[in-house]
């Protein structure tokens, strides 16, 4: 058993914090002495300890002369919490092995923390891996944005809207889209989709899932309804250009419902999104429609795309392309690290989108 075996170990315990951390990462820890593994921890929610910190007190007096393993570099900072590196040093830790270096300049330092206290340091452990999850994080150090996913679902021939039916895709394509929901800060739609699908935008068909935050971008408020199924339950942010937020919950009568408002007159979508992000919000689900996907792609904001494809051929004319951006042919966008899979009668098509160049 190496240190590869071990920080997948730390990965797993990292994954059962996702979409409950922000605008913390989700972290995980394994403390091991002589090959054994003594205890695990994960950051659970942001205010509580981290994951280092979590490990260290299962372990106790156990890990004077053990080694930690943590996906990302601990923390030499006071913030809600005390740093994770005198923690470490105080439990007479003897190495630490970590997967990610902390890119924020707060948190960021820590490796040479613990080996000025003479730790023995190794990173870049099964990092590649890692950095999958730290996506979100990364996204809010590097970008000061949210990370946005484009999530959509279309017939073989591109149309995400055929008259006669609500579902396109699969109920296995559902518990997949609603397992993402599961971790992911914030779900964004259209006023447009409101009013087409009435949706729910919940976590129903997962066991203990999590709703998260439903943002809702409708400039002149005049899709919104109060008696729509997405005002039932939940929290709810309201992108719009009305010029008196302040009133706005009781003229639309959302008294009831947890509504709140982010003025967006004036802004572009990257000062938006960059405000979104500093209400702690890191991930955003974006399910669509054409116009708002078509206008968040064009802003070149979409880091990643999952298109789900069933077997269907439209054949209409009263059908709806997935996307319409200005740009044509020539200057498209190319789809980089493209993965297909099988999702039930479905197949999935996932890449990062890359900006750098046309065709």
């Amino acid at each position: 058993m190496d240190d590869t075996y071990f920080m997948k170990i730390a990965l797993e315990e990292a994954k059962k914090g996702i979409g409950r951390t922000s605008p913390n990462p989700p972290v995980g820890a394994v403390i091991v002495k002589e090959n054994k593994i003594i205890s695990k921890g994960y950051h659970e929610k942001a205010g509580l300890p981290h994951a280092e910190v979590m490990a260290l007190e299962k372990a106790g007096d156990d890990a004077r002369g053990a080694t930690i393993y943590v996906t990302l570099e601990p923390c030499s900072h006071w913030g809600k919490t005390p740093p994770c590196t005198s923690a470490i040093i105080n439990a007479g830790i003897e190495r630490v092995v970590f997967a990610c270096s902390d890119p924020s300049p707060a948190a960021g330092g820590g490796a040479q923390v613990l080996e000025q206290n003479g730790i023995n340091v190794t990173s870049g452990v099964f990092e590649t891996q890692v950095a999958e999850i730290l996506k979100p994080f990364f996204s809010i150090v590097k970008l000061q944005r949210p990370y946005i996913l484009l999530k959509m679902a279309m017939t073989l021939d591109g149309k995400i809207a055929v008259p006669g039916r609500k579902y396109l895709t699969s109920q296995e394509t559902l518990n997949v889209v609603h397992n993402w929901r599961n971790e992911f800060d914030a779900i964004m739609v259209g006023g447009r989709t409101l009013i087409k699908d009435n949706p729910k935008l919940d976590t129903r068909y997962i066991n203990n899932g999590r709703d998260p935050l439903k943002i809702i971008y409708d400039p002149h408020m005049r899709n919104l309804n109060p008696m729509m199924e997405i005002f039932k339950k939940g929290s709810i942010l309201i992108l719009t250009e009305e010029p008196n937020i302040s009133n706005s919950k009781e003229k639309y009568g959302f008294v009831d419902a947890q509504v709140d408002f982010l003025s967006i007159s004036d802004k572009s979508m990257h000062q938006i999104f960059r405000e979104i992000g500093q209400l702690g919000i890191s991930s955003i689900l974006l399910e669509g429609g054409q116009f708002l996907a078509s206008l968040v792609v064009e802003s070149q904001l979409v880091d990643k795309i999952c298109f789900f494809y069933a077997p269907i051929l439209s054949a209409g004319t009263e059908t709806i392309s997935a996307l319409c951006t200005k740009s044509s042919l020539h200057n498209g966008y190319s789809i980089k690290n493209t993965i297909i899979q099988n999702i039930g009668s479905d197949f999935l098509i996932t890449g990062e989108m890359d900006y750098s160049g046309g065709f």
